[in-house]
Formats: structure tokens, sequence, C-alpha cells
């Protein structure tokens, strides 16, 4: 099996783009959050009407707490995004080695989602991304097709940012890093 190169600069790149894509999701979904916001405050709003006799303070205070976890949540997302495309930038990021020890399918509940995961023996879990190795003119995959290729006791270069440990991870079948 013929394996691709992996250099620094390809793992920068797609450090770049991944935080890069989380950024905009927080941006696009900030509006969502911030519904959802109001309709708890209204709620909220609704309870103390049947409780409390002076409405209009706390119909702006209500007001007031919406704004400020709106603006939170989009700080929050921001921040941690930015902090990691800085430190990206700077080239401070680590590449260790490690094996798969179990594989999690992806399962979808009433309640639950989760991702295809691949669980690593030093790094713990790692949520496998929606597109994968787009760079890559031979094994440019999406989360299934990097699942469903993963074993146990596959090594992988897994990539990792501040306390992230895992943000990327290559298979050593496909990769080899120079």
């Amino acid at each position: 099996m013929q394996k691709e190169i992996l250099t620094k600069q390809i793992i920068e790149k797609e450090l770049k783009k991944y935080f890069s894509r989380n950024l905009l999701i927080s941006v696009i979904f900030f509006p969502f959050y911030l519904i959802m916001c109001a309709v708890l405050v209204f709620l909220l709003i609704l309870l103390i009407n049947l409780v409390v006799a002076n409405k209009e303070t706390l119909k702006i205070i209500a007001i007031v707490a919406v704004a400020i976890l709106g603006l939170f949540y989009l700080y929050e997302a921001s921040i941690i995004s930015v902090i990691a495309m800085i430190k990206t930038i700077k080239g401070d990021f680590q590449i260790s080695e490690d094996w798969v020890v179990d594989k999690l399918p992806k399962r979808y509940g009433r309640y639950t989602h989760r991702p295809n995961t691949l669980v690593f023996a030093k790094s713990g879990k790692y949520a496998i991304n929606d597109l994968n190795y787009e760079w890559s003119s031979l094994y440019s995959m999406n989360d299934e097709s990097v699942f469903r290729s993963s074993n146990i006791d596959d090594d992988f270069y897994v990539v990792g940012v501040g306390k992230s440990k895992n943000v990327l991870a290559y298979n050593k079948k496909f990769f080899e890093l120079q």
C-alpha cells in the first residue's frame, strides 16, 4: 500500500482549517442559542409573574440575562478557537504516536449523539471529524471511511493543541511523517 507523505506544514494547514470551521460554526449557531435562551427566559418570566408583583424590573433583568448568556457563549467559543489558532500559527502543537484500543460506532438516540470515535491508549477518545485528509490525493475520507479503515492496534500520529490531546489523527497505514 502506498503511503502519502505527511509534513508539519500540512498538519498546520489542517489545524487552521479545523479551528476556522469551529469558529464559523459558533458564529452560525449563535442566533439559535440566543433564541433558546430567550424562550427559557420567557418561561422564567411567566413563572416569576405568578409569584412576584413588580414585573417590569424582572423583565429588564431577564432581557439583560439573555444578552449576557448569548454574548458569553459567543465569546467563549470564539476565544477557544482563536487561542488554538494562534498556538497553531506559532507551531505550538504536539505530534505523538499512539495506537487504537477501541472503536465506538456512531450512535444517534433520542437524547444522545456520539460521532464515530476511536479510543487511543495514551490520548483517550478521538471523535473523528466529518472530513479528513482533504489535502490528500489518495486518502481523502469522511468519518465513516476513517472509522472502517481503522482497526484495533493500528498505529496513528495524533496531533494535540494546548490541552486538547487529540484534535487530528493520521493512520500510519496511509501516512508517513517527515
